[in-house]
């Protein structure tokens, strides 16, 4: 029989009553909690988790880049229905995100996405236009090695990995065959023809509550092109339109994201008419 030890672990009472409050809804107390997080370092002989230093990246992993791919026409579309902007050839991914997609605004909210949970600038993350869907992102480090995540266009496989991590479920995906993938190519996106993901880059770069008003101006264009009330093209104009009239503030509360987030959505439903 194993000989049971005591520990004692320093940590801040918020922390503590956080982490108290979790393992109450799952059925625990703290002392098992932190006996099964010991139990799968042992058994695993890892953290199930990769610590991150201040520069968002452990020391012998870090990051020279991040690369997001994006399935686009190579000079983009210009729908003239909300039917033909929805016929998607590669993802099913419900109405908002398929127009996203169209305008390469899904790729824009995801680079600000990863500025801040990867915690690095932007200048290191990239998009890059991949028709085939296959390779979904890329990791380049400082030694020169480039780590990709390929698999199959089909959100079926992001959910069950949200899901379940840091678990894998199966899943009814279909097999990746890489030797029937081919070829894979890869481009830089036109941000002259895709304006919102250049529009996307600008509220990043701006900072304050610009990504706020671009998100939010972006869901009241979006939806207005699929009740028809607005053309396709219209969508990145009020974008920039609502971003060239923000008068930017300092995100410091809940209360000033809310804030932002409603003058957007209210004056660009204005430029909807």
């Amino acid at each position: 029989m194993a000989t049971k030890t005591t520990i004692n672990v320093r940590t801040d009472a918020a922390t503590k009553r956080a982490a108290q409050s979790v393992f109450k809804r799952m059925g625990l107390d703290l002392s098992t909690g932190v006996n099964m997080y010991l139990s799968r370092v042992a058994q695993d002989k890892a953290m199930p988790f990769t610590p991150r230093t201040v520069n968002g990246f452990t020391p012998e992993f870090e990051a020279r880049m991040i690369r997001e791919t994006a399935y686009a026409e190579k000079y983009g579309k210009r729908y003239k229905t909300v039917e033909a902007a929805l016929k998607h050839p590669k993802w099913s991914m419900g109405n908002k995100i398929t127009i996203d997609s169209a305008t390469m605004m899904n790729k824009g909210l995801e680079v600000i996405e990863a500025r801040w949970l990867f915690d690095l600038p932007p200048e290191k993350i990239e998009v890059v236009v991949h028709p085939q869907s296959i390779v979904h992102s890329l990791v380049e480090y400082i030694d020169g090695s480039v780590m990709a995540q390929l698999g199959v266009p089909d959100m079926r496989t992001p959910i069950a990995y949200a899901l379940a991590y840091p678990d894998r479920v199966d899943t009814d995906v279909v097999p990746f065959n890489l030797a029937e993938s081919s070829p894979l190519t890869f481009e830089k996106p036109d941000e002259k023809t895709f304006v919102c993901l250049r529009l996307a880059r600008q509220a990043l770069n701006e900072g304050k509550s610009y990504a706020t008003v671009l998100n939010a101006a972006n869901e009241i264009a979006v939806y207005a092109f699929l009740d028809k009330k607005i053309e396709f093209t219209k969508i990145p104009e009020i974008i920039e339109k609502t971003l060239d009239a923000h008068s930017p503030i300092e995100l410091r509360t809940l209360e000033d994201v809310l804030e932002s987030d409603r003058w957007a959505r209210e004056y660009a439903n204005k430029q909807v008419g």
